[in-house]
């Protein structure tokens, strides 16, 4: 699968020296940013898919938070990505300041292993 680069801060296309819009083609590239984005996108916020992402404001935004729960919900959603075969390692980490850090680890369809940090 062919996608468009995205800058991993500011999620903006990235283009090549000459201009062009910069191309990703594989495969773990490609899941990777895929999985950052979804995980980066609240439920509800695209117009065109409404389910797409993570329910942050229902089940995430609460006040004490179930990290169990977390996990659950964001397991659900990357096992839903057609690249993903397994999700090996699943770490939260809520911060005092609260800041959820994610790191995952999941096995690929093509036999990779990708390791995403949010």
């Amino acid at each position: 699968m062919i996608q468009f680069a995205l800058d991993k801060e500011t999620h903006d296309l990235v283009m090549d020296s000459r201009g062009q819009l910069r191309m990703l083609d594989e495969d773990a590239t490609v899941v990777g940013q895929r999985l950052r984005t979804l995980l980066s996108t609240f439920q509800g916020e695209c117009l065109l898919a409404p389910t797409a992402g993570v329910p942050y404001i229902k089940e995430i935004f609460k006040k004490n938070p179930d990290l169990n729960r977390i996990r659950a919900i964001f397991m659900e959603v990357v096992s839903r990505d057609p690249g993903v075969y397994k999700v090996q390692q699943m770490e939260l980490t809520l911060t005092p300041e609260r800041n959820l850090l994610v790191v995952l680890r999941v096995k690929l369809h093509s036999g990779d292993t990708l390791e995403v940090a949010l």
